[in-house]
């Protein structure tokens, strides 16, 4: 059994108030009754099989996560069908003998075994060891860092699509030895499809549909040593994109025209697998069919941040969903991505905001992408670009109370893109801002260093300023008086080893225009 003297500093009091507080979560969730709890389970082998993560860090507190899965594609992950009593530490930095914070928690079957502490009573800025002990068995350590408005400067990841079957995941190995403030990463956590054996690796099972389906496809993708790697090492903030539940998926709307009220319980049983696999912050009142990633942060280095929520709320993609001209549907001015509470969330956020940059971690590339080349205009529908009304309302708000102090950031394009945020896309309009949007981790394969369409990309959206096909990720540093990010690109992940390089800095100071670098 593990020390409890050293992990966990609690009174028989503060046990049972502890049990009695879990009674309301068995009441909302059918678990069963406390009594059953395992206080002192057995396994044969270690239950921290999926790693440790971090997450939703605030000035005084963060998430930390686990989940019970000694045999990861067992049933209930191994670990039975009763809840199970957990112990977890906090403490300082490579010494897991000074705990700073500790107690007891339950991982319920209901929720496979997934553990989700919100501790609570952290000092802003500083870097904490974390791990957990169940059934004789300790998890790996982990680094948290909390929030520190007050900070001089933050330093953060972003990253997105990390398809298993299209190769390894270098890019986070690399994230984890960069140790930044936090990650954001823009969606596409695990792909739905059946596995192929054609690729680098295969996933296991068919396409996911079920609350089973989901919780495996997570599980293989947790079993992954760099993705441990990565979340073991900094504090994660997580959205999701279309491929946690299903391909371009639109609100209540899926690309097959499966009736929404099948879809929704498709789309509940995706939420609550990403909510079990993720060191995320449940809403208060939130239930499977009802909550959203979109939230706040505020970070030191002169920066908020904003996590919006592209697909929740959104309209259904207009003209058949396919790239090319938008037609009148596209046009309608009534369309919305992020829908009208969302829309004036953001636009309170904005008007309240304290620090000098505003940040926006949303999913999509938010600035104009035409292929087209001269007039035969070809835009993707599932993009911003589909929306074009709701696109203006989002620039609009930008230009309004940020202008010169925004910094967007995105994924899903599989591309590096750097950007000029315009209040129109001709040559005499206004910059405002700038977008980041980083390649995927691995989705799509190796890469080139353009895509074959980037003279035509470049000729028709003079705003862009910076494009690789390569996989990798962002490396971003911000103070009140700049923004630096590094555009990071690996040679291959089709192969394990892939060589990372800067293959391109951006820096954006406050007062004066953007300038790119390339190094030699």
């Amino acid at each position: 059994m593990p020390d409890r003297t050293r992990l966990s500093r609690y009174t028989d009091i503060d046990r049972r108030l502890f049990l009695l507080g879990g009674l309301a979560g068995a009441a909302l969730t059918q678990t069963p009754a406390v009594a059953n709890i395992r206080t002192e389970p057995s396994f044969a082998t270690t239950p921290f099989t999926l790693g440790v993560a971090s997450g939703d860090p605030l000035a005084d507190r963060a998430i930390i996560w686990t989940r019970l899965a000694p045999e990861p594609f067992a049933q209930h992950g191994g670990a039975g069908d009763t809840p199970v009593e957990v112990e977890w530490a906090v403490f300082e930095p490579g010494d897991p003998q000074r705990v700073v914070r500790s107690g007891l928690t339950v991982a319920w079957p209901d929720l496979a075994h997934s553990v989700h502490v919100d501790v609570d009573g952290l000092a802003p800025g500083r870097e904490y060891g974390y791990r957990f002990a169940c059934g004789g068995w300790q998890s790996p350590a982990g680094r948290l860092k909390t929030a520190d408005p007050e900070a001089a400067e933050c330093r953060f990841a972003v990253t997105s699509c990390n398809n298993y079957e299209h190769g390894y995941f270098t890019a986070f190995e690399r994230i984890a030895a960069d140790r930044p403030d936090f990650i954001y990463h823009a969606g596409d956590f695990i792909y739905e499809k059946a596995g192929r054996s054609d690729l680098v690796r295969q996933h296991r099972g068919g396409q996911c549909l079920t609350l089973t389906d989901y919780r495996q496809r997570y599980a293989q993708y947790r079993s992954d040593a760099q993705m441990q790697a990565m979340h073991a090492a900094a504090p994660l903030i997580a959205a999701w994109d279309d491929h946690e539940v299903a391909g371009n998926w639109a609100g209540l709307d899926d690309k097959f025209g499966t009736p929404r009220e099948v879809f929704a319980l498709r789309r509940a049983a995706a939420w609550q697998a990403f909510y079990e696999h993720m060191p995320i912050r449940l809403p208060e009142g939130a239930d499977y069919n009802r909550y959203s990633v979109d939230r706040a942060f505020a970070f030191g280095g002169g920066m908020d941040l904003a996590v919006l929520d592209t697909r929740t709320y959104r309209d259904d993609q207009a003209c058949d969903d396919t790239d090319g001209p938008l037609c009148d549907a596209a046009l309608d001015p009534a369309r919305t991505l992020l829908g009208p509470h969302q829309e004036a969330w953001l636009e309170h956020w904005l008007t309240n905001r304290t620090a000098p940059w505003a940040v926006i971690a949303q999913q999509l590339p938010s600035f104009r992408l035409d292929y087209g080349a001269g007039d035969a205009e070809e835009v993707s529908m599932d993009k911003w670009d589909g929306y074009p009304a709701a696109q203006r309302r989002f620039h609009a708000a930008l230009a309004r109370h940020a202008p010169g102090e925004t910094l967007v950031l995105g994924g899903d394009a599989h591309a590096h893109f750097a950007s000029r945020l315009q209040t129109g896309w001709d040559d005499a309009a206004t910059t405002f801002g700038w977008e980041i949007t980083t390649t995927s981790a691995s989705s799509g394969g190796d890469g080139s260093d353009t895509d074959p369409r980037w003279p035509v990309m470049r000729a028709e959206n003079p705003h862009l300023m910076y494009h690789s096909k390569r996989r990798g990720y962002v490396r971003c540093r911000i103070t009140a008086e700049a923004a630096e990010a590094d555009f990071v690109t690996l040679d291959r992940v089709s192969r394990p080893g892939g060589q990372a390089r800067t293959d391109a800095r951006l820096s954006i100071p406050r007062a004066g225009p953007a300038e790119l670098v390339r190094p030699a």
